[in-house]
């Protein structure tokens, strides 16, 4: 295996392992050795890769996020073959198939440690990925919602 298909193997396994500790146990509570031994490497190691953990934490939610979008754009889509309730429930499936825990808790959790650039970043993100397709859902035409 060459150098560099070994080094993009590597980032992703520390990708993926982030992933998982990261929407399980949220920002705080995960480490850049709880994700370097999850892959099997070393801390200087997952440094090659990555400047510093919310770097990581960023990419991922970048990730999951980009994902959410586009399946819930997809459910958005269909408007005129499913009826509001089956898309609200798919959409609602969505979102807790990638998540094991609350997205919105993991995200507002972990502003309070991020540099402001990032937390920026992290508020993008969020709109774009999450609230966005959600509002657009709630938009729609045949989306009724009582009145109080």
């Amino acid at each position: 295996m060459k150098r560099e298909e070994q080094l993009a193997q590597t980032r992703q396994a520390i990708l993926d392992a982030a992933r998982e500790l990261f929407l399980s146990k949220g920002f705080q509570e995960t480490s850049t050795r709880d994700i370097a031994k999850a892959v099997g490497i070393t801390q200087p190691a997952l440094y090659h890769h990555f400047d510093d953990k919310e770097v990581i934490f960023l990419q991922v939610i970048q990730t999951v996020g980009a994902s959410i979008k586009e399946r819930i754009d997809a459910i958005n889509a269909q408007q005129t073959t499913l009826s509001p309730e089956d898309r609200l429930m798919q959409i609602t499936q969505v979102l807790t198939d990638a998540h094991p825990r609350d997205i919105f808790t993991v995200i507002h959790s972990s502003f309070a440690y991020l540099k402001p650039a990032h937390q920026g970043r992290l508020g993008m993100l969020f709109q774009t990925d999450y609230l966005t397709p959600i509002t657009t859902f709630f938009e729609s035409e045949d989306v009724t919602l009582r009145k109080r």
